[in-house]
């Protein structure tokens, strides 16, 4: 399926109101990136949060009342779908912030918890739980998992048909993260932290999170080298993503002057825990 041919509307990019001290935020927490603790990180720096909720497809439609509710907090913390960000935008405009993972790693993270720590009789877990991994990367029924996740969550693709990976769906993948206000990096959590108290204005103080583990993405068991070829090839589009998330990371801190002092004070926080 080509990206150009879904939801034109959703090509151009999101856009957002001026970043102040009084702005309000959406977390789009991508499952299986670690964004409990980022989400706990926004909590502490831009203020309350809400609890974490799940939408589906047609959340906007039937859940219109709870999108106000919601509207109290200044940070709202959820599995999130694009109609259900133009939903809140809607009630009050909001700036997008997110995290992204290494691409391999998150798929092999959905497939262990899927088949490990999930009790509900569930079909895609109950698969996870019968096939190994090289049958499960290449089970088409589990494509919304393993061909370009991110992508798919970005632009609400609900089908498992296979992502064209043209220069064009590429581009649009890469613009749609560039509509985020901030895309954090797993595998760089204490940067994307450092990163986020720069962009965001705030006046509160802030105390690292203690009761999540920020190394939860480490760890994870080697996979076969066909099976990792296998994945590269069928997930560039979150490649993509992944790769400009770097970027635009590393531009953030190469841009402060006092990049040095922060990440200083950022370890002296850590150390106190």
């Amino acid at each position: 399926m080509f990206l150009g041919n879904r939801r034109g509307k959703r090509n151009s990019r999101i856009q957002s109101p001026p970043l102040t001290s009084n702005s309000y935020y959406l977390f789009d927490h991508i499952p299986r990136t670690g964004g409990s603790y980022l989400a706990a990180v926004l909590s502490e720096l831009l203020g309350t949060a809400s609890d974490n909720f799940d939408c589906g497809p047609d959340y906007p439609q039937q859940h219109q009342h709870e999108i106000r509710e919601l509207d109290r907090f200044r940070v709202v913390v959820g599995h999130l779908r694009l109609d259900t960000v133009k939903a809140f935008n809607q009630v009050r405009p909001r700036h997008l912030i997110s995290i992204v993972r290494d691409p391999v790693a998150q798929i092999v993270s959905t497939y262990n918890f899927w088949r490990y720590n999930i009790t509900e009789d569930l079909p895609h877990c109950n698969l996870a739980k019968d096939l190994e991994f090289s049958e499960f990367i290449r089970a088409p029924s589990l494509r919304m998992a393993t061909d370009n996740p991110v992508t798919r969550h970005f632009f609400g693709i609900w089908h498992e048909e296979a992502l064209e990976q043209t220069e064009t769906s590429r581009i649009l993948a890469v613009r749609m993260a560039d509509s985020y206000a901030f895309i954090g990096v797993t595998e760089r959590m204490e940067e994307s932290v450092i990163a986020i108290t720069r962009l965001f204005p705030s006046n509160r103080a802030y105390h690292m999170p203690s009761n999540i583990d920020r190394n939860a993405s480490k760890g994870s068991a080697p996979i076969a080298d066909e099976d990792r070829h296998y994945l590269e090839q069928h997930n560039q589009l979150d490649f993509a993503i992944y790769r400009h998330a770097n970027q635009r990371l590393d531009r953030i801190l190469a841009d402060e002057s006092t990049a040095n002092l922060a990440c200083d004070e950022f370890k002296r926080r850590i150390s106190l825990r």
